[in-house]
């Protein structure tokens, strides 16, 4: 059998190879080469059920290959670069760090947030909720870290896995002059003015709300920290503010990358909330948005995908710091 035909037996396994960017040129070359090997060998024989045989092996290898480079996406911190517009420094956003003793905060997204911060010129790093899981014995731990991080400053909004902790985030956040730990209050560094706002289901949200006309600064750059992004469509519409930069968690990205086209799978079969829950899609809540950026009578979005997950983990969706710079 000539190379060309087996190259056409090939040739679907290749494109969807190519097609995703995830085959180098040097294992084309490698393919290239077992080709020409078969070929070789394959001129005095007969049977078709030995190049059958190989293709087969040969395309499951490389489609392997392939999968295997997505679900890697899962395992590797995601930075995400964002411009703004007369920022006058580099500040970072983490979010969902679920603190606990089952391992939620993987130790080595812990050091690639270390080794991106001890090497980059960040000067703030912004925290939207979720520092602990549950439990408030994780309080302390989730603090120090955060002090040990080589920023200027830490800013500090709760999300709604942190109320158990509250008042021990806040007693132990004193402690460190860094933290700055706020509820319905804001920081204001270098001609930015954060604003850290209560989680939409704090009993103290509303009052929020009615405080933004007061802690919005018009002659400055507005960053809102607020764990819940459902808070976005309530902020947009306060007519009196515009320009605000909401920063959010809370969905996890939906833990399961290309989440829409599952849910569409199986919807037909099992109802669309249980596929969700099963797949921890929406943190569990209905989340208008599960992550990216959007942008509305002049304010804009901007979900972090955050760092910690629940079981059974991610998938396709990695952990993410998202990069604030001018631009």
């Amino acid at each position: 059998m000539p190379v060309t035909n087996i190259i056409t037996i090939f040739s679907p396994c290749l494109s969807i190879s190519t097609r995703y960017s995830l085959i180098e040129s040097t294992d084309v070359k490698l393919v290239g080469f077992i080709l020409f090997l078969l070929d070789m060998l394959l001129i005095n024989t007969s049977t078709k059920a030995s190049v059958i045989t190989m293709s087969i092996t040969l395309k499951f290898i490389m489609c392997f290959k392939t999968l295997w480079a997505r679900f890697k996406q899962g395992l590797y911190l995601q930075k995400k670069y964002i411009k703004i517009p007369n920022l006058p420094f580099i500040f970072a956003q983490i979010s969902d760090l679920h603190f606990d003793s089952t391992g939620k905060f993987p130790t080595w997204v812990r050091r690639s947030i270390e080794d991106y911060l001890y090497n980059n010129p960040v000067e703030v790093l912004c925290v939207t909720g979720d520092l602990v899981d549950k439990d408030d014995e994780w309080a302390q731990t989730s603090l120090e870290w955060l002090n040990a991080l080589p920023v200027n400053y830490v800013v500090i909004s709760l999300g709604n896995h942190d109320y158990n902790a509250q008042d021990k985030l806040f007693s132990l956040a004193s402690q460190y002059p860094k933290l700055k730990l706020f509820i319905n209050n804001t920081f204001v560094y270098n001609s930015v003015n954060f604003i850290c706002l209560a989680d939409k289901a704090d009993k103290y949200y509303k009052v929020g709300l009615q405080r933004m006309k007061e802690m919005y600064a018009p002659d400055l750059l507005n960053f809102v920290l607020s764990h819940n992004p459902n808070s976005f469509l309530e902020l947009h519409d306060i007519k009196e503010i515009t320009g605000l930069y909401i920063l959010s968690g809370h969905t996890h990205g939906g833990q399961v990358g290309h989440a829409d086209f599952i849910r569409s799978l199986f919807k037909r079969f099992i109802s669309e909330r249980k596929v969700m829950r099963a797949l921890k899609i929406n943190h569990e809540h209905d989340c208008f948005q599960l992550q990216g950026t959007t942008q509305r009578n002049g304010n804009y979005l901007f979900i972090n995908n955050g760092l910690g997950s629940h079981p059974p983990g991610r998938l396709f969706c990695p952990p993410q710091l998202t990069i604030f710079h001018e631009g």
